[in-house]
């Protein structure tokens, strides 16, 4: 509920049913268990990123070449599990968005 403050574009219960789906396939594939941390965290950041996707205004992140250098596979993990939300919503999620989500998991990969 409080998601749907401050969004525009995205209903949240249907956006965070998608989330949940590709969150259960990076995780499954990194090994990691569902925690309530990931799961705020994850939907909190892939919520906004969708709206910001919609609008095409996506987060800058420097140094994005190298920061995908450094974490290429779990890069291609989750832009694979991402695409799937991308397409429901036929967007495309920016490079520097998928490096955001990257970090989230890397807290819980290291």
């Amino acid at each position: 509920e409080f998601l749907s403050e401050t969004l525009i574009f995205i209903n949240p219960r249907k956006a965070c049913d998608y989330l949940m789906v590709a969150l259960e396939g990076i995780l499954k594939d990194l090994s990691i268990e569902l925690t309530n941390e990931i799961t705020v965290k994850f939907l909190s950041h892939c919520i906004h990123m969708l709206e910001r996707s919609i609008k095409g205004e996506p987060l800058s992140y420097p140094k994005i070449k190298n920061f995908i250098n450094e974490n290429q596979e779990l890069t291609l993990i989750v832009e694979k599990h991402m695409n799937v939300v991308a397409n429901k919503y036929d967007i495309v999620i920016s490079p520097e968005e998928i490096a955001y989500i990257v970090e989230i998991f890397l807290l819980f990969t290291q």
